[in-house]
């Protein structure tokens, strides 16, 4: 029936009996001239080819019907036909070029197809090319702004002081001539919030801040955010302008953004949408002595990716001496370390405290706040044996007993 219908180009089943016999009818289409493609709960059958992915036969994306009102809807209508009439303008000026790239590319859309981006025209790479540049300038006259101000002095005074400035020039020689850099340095050295900074300002001194993207992964969210707002703060930045963050459920990203700061999890996440990182210039990962699964994983994959992106420069950053591991790993990529000092920690015990402060314990202020979460502890640490149903909700109505007075108590 379809091979004879001239106007129709496929047919859909949800039937669960063609889902079942799907492997036995897709080769007596196949032998009949026809494609077959099986998506979850449906069926299809189609005279031309079918892509892997169709998101009119996926159920949980469900489309909706869209009501506009009749202005809104006369506006929209007349800014597309604006839209057509320039972009109908602009496409007869390189029809050729058009029509030669058209013959040679395929007109089926795969599922990989899906996250390419598209090659630009040759007139489209030049206009693009000119805005990258006149941000260029401006980055690099708003950088230089802030280190000639009374804030910027202070603040690169306070940065000099860091052990890592003193192999600023060590570090951007080793990145420009290796494709993988690996740097360890104690704790408080300053490589998480500088090392980030040399690599962009040194693009952006050289007119090239807005062709570079980095990406620094940090291992938990709390950390990402933190030294983002710090990094943004020594360059006189608001978060969101040439720095920003982003972690699960939560980032400030702007247009001209160029030092991202996210978690190893979403560094991984976005590989599986772009296995290439297009656009990515530079990838730093910070901590990567504390061997999680996701910053090992990380590694495997970066590793793999290398070849494939041989301008991807790879910063790997270790607060340990153990980076000679990852080296090895790397085929013998160059260490650089960092000498100076361990951030200084002091221990108070609450005794000292106490003296300090001069608190005084009475048995009024002793009262313990937690004690759901006691009781709950202690059962779970006392020894188990068998009651019966009985005794168990007798158990659960003295706990709940106990909590309701307690509550009462703090009311009062």
């Amino acid at each position: 029936m379809l091979l004879h219908d001239d106007g129709k180009q496929e047919f859909v089943s949800r039937e669960k009996k063609d889902r079942r016999d799907f492997e036995q009818i897709a080769a007596l289409a196949s032998r009949m001239g026809l494609y077959s493609h099986l998506y979850s709960k449906v069926a299809v059958f189609s005279k031309v080819p079918l892509p892997n992915y169709r998101f009119d036969l996926d159920d949980k994306r469900p489309q909706r019907e869209v009501s506009l009102n009749f202005g809104l809807l006369k506006r929209v209508n007349a800014y597309l036909g604006e839209y057509l009439s320039k972009k109908s303008r602009n496409k007869e000026s390189f029809s050729d070029n058009c029509f030669s790239r058209s013959s040679s590319n395929s007109s089926i859309v795969t599922e990989e197809g899906l996250f390419e981006q598209p090659e630009p025209l040759a007139s489209g790479t030049a206009v693009m090319e000119k805005i990258l540049l006149r941000r260029c300038s401006l980055l690099r006259d708003q950088q230089q702004a802030w280190q000639e101000s009374l804030e910027g002095r202070e603040m690169l005074e306070f940065r000099q002081s860091l052990p890592a400035y003193k192999e600023k020039d060590t570090i951007l020689t080793a990145i420009l001539q290796n494709q993988v850099v690996i740097i360890s340095g104690e704790t408080g050295c300053g490589k998480t919030t500088q090392i980030p900074q040399f690599i962009l300002e040194s693009k952006i001194d050289s007119a090239r801040g807005a062709f570079c993207s980095i990406i620094c992964t940090q291992p938990r969210r709390i950390s990402a955010i933190s030294v983002s707002e710090r990094v943004a703060s020594e360059r006189g930045e608001k978060l969101g302008e040439s720095v920003g963050y982003k972690v699960r459920l939560e980032g400030i990203k702007g247009r001209d953004t160029r030092l991202l700061f996210c978690t190893t999890g979403i560094l991984l996440r976005r590989l599986l949408v772009d296995r290439n990182l297009k656009g990515v210039t530079h990838v730093i990962v910070d901590e990567i002595h504390e061997r999680g699964m996701n910053e090992d994983f990380l590694l495997i994959v970066l590793k793999d990716l290398l070849p494939r992106r041989p301008e991807l420069k790879l910063i790997l950053m270790s607060a340990t001496l153990d980076a000679e591991l990852f080296s090895s790993y790397f085929d013998g990529a160059p260490l650089i370390h960092i000498p100076g000092f361990t951030y200084p920690v002091r221990t108070h015990f609450l005794e000292n405290i106490l003296e300090m402060t001069g608190y005084r314990l009475t048995p009024s202020n002793q009262i313990d706040d937690y004690g759901q979460e006691r009781m709950w502890k202690m059962s779970k640490q006392a020894p188990r044996k068998r009651k019966s149903q009985i005794v168990s909700s007798v158990e659960v109505c003295k706990l709940l007993f106990n909590v309701v007075k307690t509550e009462l108590y703090r009311f009062v």
